[in-house]
């Protein structure tokens, strides 16, 4: 799954979106709670200035053998 971030000037997160689905929303909700607790993130430069920017994130989930999925709605 991708999700795109946006992050702020002083680094802190301020929206998370589902780029590319996992194929299960439980798992796409999870990942973006995830993200969204990490606190802050190192904001991008411009000339040495921090500057909001959005960012992609890929997300690979993996399920230890004998735990399957939730169920696709």
């Amino acid at each position: 799954m991708t999700l795109l971030l946006y992050i702020k000037e002083d680094g802190h997160l301020a929206t998370v979106v589902v780029e590319t689905s996992s194929g299960y929303p439980a798992l796409d909700i999870a990942a973006a709670a995830c993200v969204g607790a990490a606190g802050k993130f190192v904001a991008q430069r411009d000339g040495g200035r921090p500057i909001a920017t959005w960012q992609r994130m890929r997300w690979n989930w993996s399920l230890t053998e004998g735990h399957d999925p939730p169920p696709k709605p």
